[in-house]
């Protein structure tokens, strides 16, 4: 188990995965964008499922010089971990009770991984990341604002922010992927030697 959890937490497959993931789901959203209530709540419970196992496992495996980041990386996946299941749990949720949950979920994940992204060393593709953060920042207020689209709405709207957050994320992966290609060490091994 600690041997999985350390490759998905400090693994740019892992970071690739979840993007590839997030731009999959978000396609899907966006060619149904008719579905059902539930066919959405699964899906956005999915993403934040997937992405709150994410961030507990990269808390787990990260730096011990990294505390604080450690901290917050736990706190962004297990609220992630909380709200998906809560997703999952009352699929009957309205459009407007679905609207809130996102809305302030995507700003708690925003302010949460612009954080992160000074905690620490330098790490590659810290530029995505605060871009990603305030994407998210961005689209929560956007659906806080207004709480009661149709539903064709919010599935577009989610859709389009799960392509843009995982083309991100890719992004952060393929940079990851690249510092460490080099000389055959791990991102962190490759940070660690290079000060």
């Amino acid at each position: 188990m600690a041997t999985v959890l350390l490759a998905m937490g400090d693994s740019w497959g892992s970071v690739m995965f979840l993007g590839v993931a997030s731009i999959v789901l978000g396609v899907l959203v966006m060619v149904w964008p008719g579905a059902t209530l539930g066919v959405v709540a699964i899906l956005v419970a999915l993403q934040i499922l997937l992405f709150g196992v994410y961030c507990v496992a990269h808390a787990i495996t990260a730096e011990d010089g990294e505390g604080g980041g450690r901290v917050l990386a736990a706190v962004m996946g297990v609220v992630a971990l909380i709200v998906g299941v809560l997703a999952l749990r009352d699929l009957t949720h309205t459009v407007v009770a679905l609207a809130t949950l996102l809305g302030l979920f995507w700003i708690a994940v925003g302010v949460i991984t612009v954080m992160l992204a000074f905690f620490g060393r330098a790490r590659p593709g810290r530029g995505l990341t605060v871009l990603s953060g305030f994407l998210a920042i961005a689209a929560g207020i956007v659906v806080l604002v207004y709480p009661s689209p149709s539903l064709v709405v919010l599935t577009v709207i989610f859709g389009c922010w799960l392509v843009v957050f995982g083309a991100l994320t890719a992004g952060v992966a393929w940079q990851m992927r690249r510092v460490g290609r080099g000389d055959g060490r791990t991102p962190n091994q490759h940070a660690v030697a290079t000060g």
